[in-house]
């Protein structure tokens, strides 16, 4: 007697094949380059409708609002593959959250309004969030060590890979003050960054994009000012090191928090004490001037 044979699915395949398959699908961005700034917006949990639908929608001021949210019309995402069905969403949603870079508005820049925006989220899902990218003007970046405690977004549950921060130009770039306001506004932006590495955690990487935010002769003063006032902040061991884009075209420095100790563990950049002496030396200041002080080119 001959048994009929089921048909071979996705779903019946063993759990290991499945997550072998998922980790393909979802694969994590392992290059540098710095991820396109998308013309829509994209929420946290669009993705996640299938456990996850409120019926709420937010306004731009992030106000609840009772109409159910319209879904814009944006291009395909591997994330899409999530709405197969609900076993896949639930074996797979994890993963998928902890591979995607997720873009964020200036709005969202403050904890009680991203903790409202991700209110769906449950705490594994929100603690899955690996990247996030957050444009913004530089006046609402002030957030990032005016509020956040220390913590991205102030809130407990992320443990991020990398924040991408992408500055706006300030409104007064297009008057008579576009070159005071340039300048004051790379001053004000190397502030908050170097009085947020002071003490934010959960962050491995901090990454800052110039997309025509500055011009690319003040583009280098904020990186100068940020490395030096990281180093007149913590001195030799200050535990941050730094590294910036050799093509002025490019426009990006990052900074690396939570670094192995060990010098001979692969780390990345440099620390900012021995990146001030490359810039000081790349000034024409002599760096051996500063007795007891490294070098390194």
């Amino acid at each position: 007697m001959v048994t009929e044979r089921k048909p071979l699915t996705f779903l019946t395949l063993p759990p290991e094949i499945r997550n072998s398959i998922y980790a393909l699908l979802f694969i994590p961005p392992v290059d540098d380059s710095i991820p396109e700034i998308p013309d829509i917006e994209c929420p946290i949990a669009k993705a996640l409708l299938p456990d996850d639908h409120d019926p709420k929608s937010y306004d731009d001021g992030g106000n609840a609002c009772d109409t159910k949210p319209t879904v814009s019309k944006r291009p395909p995402s591997h994330l899409d593959t999530l709405l197969t069905c609900r076993q896949i969403h639930r074996e797979a949603q994890l993963l998928a959250l902890s591979t995607t870079i997720f873009h964020l508005h200036s709005t969202i820049a403050l904890p009680e309004a991203f903790a409202l925006r991700s209110q769906s989220l449950s705490t594994p899902k929100l603690g899955a969030l690996r990247h996030l990218t957050l444009t913004a003007r530089i006046t609402q970046l002030r957030a990032l060590n005016e509020t956040w405690n220390g913590r991205p977004f102030g809130q407990s549950s992320l443990q991020l890979e990398t924040l991408t921060l992408v500055p706006l130009r300030p409104n007064a770039a297009n008057t008579a003050w576009a070159e005071v306001a340039e300048l004051d506004q790379c001053h004000t932006l190397a502030h908050v960054l170097a009085e947020t590495l002071k003490k934010l955690s959960k962050v491995k990487e901090v990454r800052v994009v110039n997309k025509g935010c500055f011009g690319e002769t003040v583009w280098p003063l904020v990186y100068r000012h940020l490395v030096f006032k990281v180093w007149k902040w913590g001195g030799m061991n200050c535990g941050v090191r730094v590294d910036c884009s050799r093509n002025k075209q490019e426009g990006w420095f990052k900074a690396y928090l939570d670094q192995p100790i060990d010098e001979c563990c692969d780390r990345k950049g440099r620390d900012a004490c021995i990146e001030a002496f490359r810039l000081m030396g790349a000034e024409g200041t002599n760096p051996n001037a500063v007795a007891g002080m490294p070098w390194e080119s």
